[in-house]
């Protein structure tokens, strides 16, 4: 770890602290719990412990008042682990997390925080707008943009080799971190000496000029918008006007990519039914089957209502064909180009949205 840190008490020879080493990782974990801070410098709510099925405990999950997600393993370096296992570790993490539902990572974090998670947020994060929190955590939820560190209580060559590797070959919106936490500790004074490994690669990728971590608003989204063809921006145009008309609130997204969508009172839920991406290959929709399926007091029967209207339509079925009953947690992408750029179709994709909203499929204990 470099050289060491020496303390001496008046004019005695100097020397290594009484305690220069964590007692076992879960102290290391129970650290970095107390002081989130530590992880990327914005405050977060945090909850340990945080279970995905068939994969394992997280040791630590942040959520900020934008709702970006932190994923944070620990290890020692005595632990074996540290040096390749912890990376498939965090990446598997990462995987089980992408696509999982708003509801269910609620309900996760509610059992271990003891409280919800919107409120959770506000009180450690300063979050003020709880649907702002909920648009934010189910956007990276269902993009997998996530930021990963690594915690450990000294560093490998190796290690710090991979995390370096591994922001050059990410895209822009997922951020590799390794954190170093030296402790020391000489009577009851504690002393930590903390270096954060990858953040500077994270950083040049996110303000690259052919990236952009900033969040989109009404304005740049609109500017995004004039760069389309000329159908294919009447037809973003429409899609953005039913939700003006008809929707509660927008969300604007973050990264590189321009994303919006509008929030729509379904039964007794607030639901984003489609999401609108301008990709560099083209703009696409992507219908919120996998967004009705994991949202309070609607699940698979409004989600297979959903998924049953889009497969009706003709230009559209071969677009949701992949999408079963069994697999309903899915957002299937529809080209605007070629298929909603034509008026007829865009009008029955429409009409899905408004049967949807207007008469969803409710399960029988809501209805």
């Amino acid at each position: 770890m470099g050289r060491p840190i020496l303390v001496r008490n008046d004019n005695t020879r100097w020397r290594e602290p009484e305690v220069t080493a964590y007692a076992n990782e879960a102290a290391l974990q129970q650290l970095v719990a107390e002081s989130p801070d530590l992880l990327t410098g914005q405050d977060l709510a945090t909850v340990d412990e945080f279970w995905i099925p068939e994969i394992g405990y997280i040791d630590i999950v942040g959520v900020g008042a934008d709702g970006s997600i932190t994923v944070v393993e620990c290890k020692l370096r005595a632990n074996p682990e540290i040096r390749r296992e912890v990376v498939g570790q965090v990446l598997a993490y990462a995987g089980g997390l992408w696509q999982m539902s708003y509801d269910d990572f609620a309900s996760t974090w509610a059992a271990r925080a003891g409280r919800p998670l919107t409120a959770h947020v506000a009180d450690k994060a300063g979050a003020a707008d709880a649907d702002q929190v909920r648009a934010g955590v189910e956007a990276n939820l269902r993009s997998g943009e996530f930021t990963l560190v690594i915690v450990v209580d000294e560093i490998t060559s190796e290690l710090k080799r991979i995390i370096e590797w591994l922001n050059v070959m990410t895209k822009t919106e997922v951020s590799v971190l390794a954190l170093e936490l030296q402790y020391l500790k000489e009577g009851n004074t504690e002393i930590l000496v903390p270096r954060l490994y990858g953040d500077a690669l994270a950083s040049a990728k996110r303000s690259s000029p052919s990236a952009s971590g900033a969040k989109w608003n009404a304005g740049t989204f609109a500017a995004a918008v004039e760069d389309l063809g000329e159908k294919a921006r009447t037809a973003v145009a429409d899609l953005m006007a039913h939700g003006e008309a008809h929707g509660v609130h927008p969300w604007w997204g973050v990264g590189q990519t321009p994303g919006m969508s509008w929030y729509y009172q379904v039964g007794p839920a607030k639901v984003s039914l489609f999401q609108i991406y301008l990709r560099p290959t083209g703009a696409v929709v992507a219908a919120s089957v996998g967004g009705l399926f994991g949202a309070t007091g609607l699940g698979r029967p409004t989600a297979l209502q959903m998924l049953e209207l889009l497969k009706a339509i003709p230009e559209i079925e071969a677009h949701v064909a992949h999408v079963t009953p069994e697999e309903l947690n899915r957002f299937p992408s529809i080209p605007v180009t070629g298929v909603l750029d034509d008026e007829a179709v865009r009008r029955a994709f429409l009409n899905v949205i408004d049967e949807v909203r207007q008469h969803p499929r409710l399960p029988a204990s809501v209805s």
